[in-house]
């Protein structure tokens, strides 16, 4: 089992209206459930790919070099990110 992650949704709601001047358009709850559980979800897939990562090493704590491990590993976070430069 994946580690558990929960992000909450309002704050994300309030990071976009901030950022993103969204005062004047309206952002529905769904909309925003629906990023968060998006992020989450592929938080959760970086975190457990570099934790085994870690783990193969036999180190205790996930670094940097295993999350980029991770992204190098996994194909469909490679073709997510295939324009970002790490």
């Amino acid at each position: 089992m994946g580690p558990q992650i929960s992000l909450p949704y309002h704050l994300m709601r309030q990071y976009f209206v901030k950022k993103y001047n969204w005062k004047k358009k309206k952002v529905t709850k769904k909309s925003i459930i629906f990023a968060a559980a998006s992020v989450e979800y592929i938080l959760a897939i970086v975190l457990d790919i570099s934790g085994e990562c870690a783990k193969e090493e036999e180190k205790r704590t996930i670094k940097p070099c295993h999350i980029k491990k991770a992204f190098e590993i996994d194909t469909d976070l490679q073709e997510l990110l295939q324009n970002v430069k790490l």
